[in-house]
């Protein structure tokens, strides 16, 4: 996961308005060399990262997982210990009771490929089959390559125990 893809987003057409339609530079990172990198381009002051110019910076999947964590505290601070919380692929189970979860085939949309049950934990889904705006074009990219994933259709990050996580993947 590397949140430096934001700008090979955008000119794929995954932007802040949604436009869906791939820049004219749409070739443009075509090296390695061209594309943001954590070593070349950020640096770390104590707590904070600097970049050493603009960059477009993309944190969609753990802002995501991060709002949930934080409705997470705010429900047990309440004292609410036993619930479910869905927000589009990413869900977090507490409560003595198992929760079963099934995990979707991305491309048979009716079949489940497996069963989760979550108690006590969170999984996190994506696939590439959602937030596809053409052929080819979709939201999980490889970091290295700045271009859409095809080999990986799927991935779960299940969270078993505090600070240990499972990923599964589904390949064509």
């Amino acid at each position: 996961m590397d949140p430096l893809v934001g700008r090979r987003l955008e000119v794929l057409g995954y932007d802040k308005n949604y436009s869906l339609t791939p820049a004219a530079d749409v070739h443009v990172f075509q090296t390695h060399d061209q594309r943001p990198c954590w070593t070349r381009d950020v640096v770390r002051n104590h707590k904070t990262l600097v970049t050493k110019h603009p960059v477009v910076i993309d944190i969609g999947a753990a802002g995501k997982g991060y709002l949930v964590d934080i409705v997470s505290e705010i429900l047990l601070k309440e004292e609410v210990d036993e619930f479910i919380i869905d927000a589009g692929g990413d869900i977090r189970h507490s409560g003595i009771w198992k929760f079963p979860i099934g995990m979707q085939h991305p491309l048979q949309l009716e079949h489940v490929i497996g069963i989760v049950d979550l108690q006590n934990s969170a999984i996190c889904a994506s696939a590439s089959n959602k937030r596809v705006w053409s052929e080819g074009l979709h939201h999980i990219l490889d970091a290295r390559l700045g271009l859409p994933v095809q080999d990986v259709i799927a991935t779960w990050v299940i969270d078993v125990v505090p600070f240990w996580f499972t990923l599964l993947r589904v390949s064509k």
